[in-house]
């Protein structure tokens, strides 16, 4: 896909405590960004661009992505009859994949103003998918503070289950948002741009074009 950039966006930590203060939780999260480049001097080409040469998301072809990769580590607490984790900490690494266009000099000004304006849509609604991340990983967190086990050996397999199932608990989540917002996406005014121009360049190129018998162009237009 081309050369990318990364930038270290935010580290934060944040500090979670069970109500008797006894079990503490950490949930730390830090977000990557990488560029999607995509090429084209209009609206058009770049939105033919990204249809043909789309970004491989989690879930198929994508303009943006967020990708989240989780790890954890816990200490064993022994009470008298049971066993839990007295310190867990889950950790959510988000790699979160922009469009960035490598000719936005070439556009018009229409263009740059209708370009930014995708883009500023774009990053809210993977900040929303990240969110959505982050309350999956609060709840995994709620969840492995009520674990008690008579042994302690079956923690470990315990919390992975919790965290794996949280994983797919989550996914499901993130789709349906995203089929939400597909209507709003593609009636974006970039998009719209971009249909109005393909529809015109259809226009000149089939002016006084030859057709059959049946009124019928006598060659292919794909834009």
């Amino acid at each position: 896909m081309g050369c990318r950039f990364s930038a270290l966006i935010t580290l934060t930590a944040a500090f979670l405590w069970s109500a008797d203060n006894i079990a503490r939780a950490e949930i730390i999260h830090k977000t990557v960004e990488r560029a999607y480049r995509v090429h084209g001097k209009s609206a058009r080409d770049v939105a033919a661009y990204m249809r043909d040469r789309p970004f491989r998301g989690d879930n198929g072809p994508a303009i943006a992505n967020i990708r989240a990769r989780y790890s954890y580590d816990f200490k064993t607490k022994k009470d008298r009859n049971s066993c839990r984790a007295g310190r867990f900490r889950l950790r959510v690494n988000f790699t979160m994949t922009l469009p960035q266009a490598t000719q936005q000099a070439s556009f018009d000004r229409k263009t740059k103003r209708r370009w930014k304006s995708l883009q500023g849509f774009i990053r809210r609604h993977e900040g929303v998918h990240k969110k959505i991340y982050l309350s999956c990983a609060r709840q995994m967190e709620r969840e492995v503070k009520k674990l008690r086990l008579k042994v302690c050996q079956s923690l470990n397999r315990e919390i992975g289950r919790i965290v794996r199932e949280g994983k797919k608990a989550c996914e499901d989540k993130q789709r349906a948002f995203d089929r939400r917002e597909l209507r709003r996406l593609t009636n974006h005014g970039f998009f719209k741009q971009a249909r109005a121009e393909r529809d015109r360049n259809r226009r000149k190129l089939t002016a006084g074009a030859q057709r059959d018998d049946h009124g019928r162009l006598l060659f292919y237009v794909s834009e």
